[in-house]
């Protein structure tokens, strides 16, 4: 009789193994998904005219300093005020923009990943949410609903990646380590704050 030898799978090194490059490009993936996802909330601060449409009451403020009556400014504090007359509820539509085309594609994100290959989903999505994030700027020029349509495409490109990460990583992790891999990739979205 003969005798058959089975050899135990080797354990692959953790450092310096493909799969690990693949948790830091899925990384540097969230730090720029993040980005885009975060940059319209920062620059709105600069974008709005505020004192056209929230003109401070006069009303007593200790902590105010008055350096004529039209500009009222904090201690030691620099105002800059844009150049849209944008109300707060044109302003939250703007940001929700965002968020309703996001929440439309996370679901047929994760079967389109699984079908046609995440890379080619996550590799698309991050160049359409790129190219419509370049032309945020000259939308505002024209008008908010140019933004808001804008980022609504942004939303809609960043609807598929977090479905997009789990595929890659189910394929290319171990079931042992997937937990530690997708921690690290998505500790790229708190590098962008």
């Amino acid at each position: 009789m003969e005798e058959i030898n089975i050899e135990q799978p080797k354990s692959a090194p953790f450092i310096c193994s493909i799969r690990v490059a693949v948790a830091f490009v899925g990384f540097l993936g969230m730090v720029a998904h993040y980005s885009q996802k975060i940059s319209i909330g920062m620059a709105l601060v600069c974008m709005v005219n505020h004192s056209s449409i929230d003109p401070l009451k006069n009303s007593f403020n200790p902590s105010v300093t008055q350096i004529n009556t039209d500009c009222p400014l904090l201690n030691n504090t620099v105002k800059i005020e844009g150049p849209y007359p944008w109300t707060k509820n044109i302003q939250g539509l703007v940001l929700g923009g965002y968020f309703w085309g996001y929440l439309i594609t996370e679901v047929p994100g994760g079967y389109l990943a699984g079908v046609y290959g995440a890379r080619l989903i996550f590799g698309g999505a991050m160049i359409i949410a790129g190219a419509f994030s370049i032309l945020i700027p000259w939308g505002a020029s024209l008008h908010w609903g140019v933004v808001w349509f804008l980022r609504l495409i942004v939303g809609l490109a960043h609807g598929v990646i977090w479905p997009c990460m789990t595929v890659i990583m189910s394929h290319w992790a171990p079931p042992d380590e997937r937990g530690k891999l997708l921690g690290f990739m998505n500790a790229g979205k708190f590098n962008s704050f």
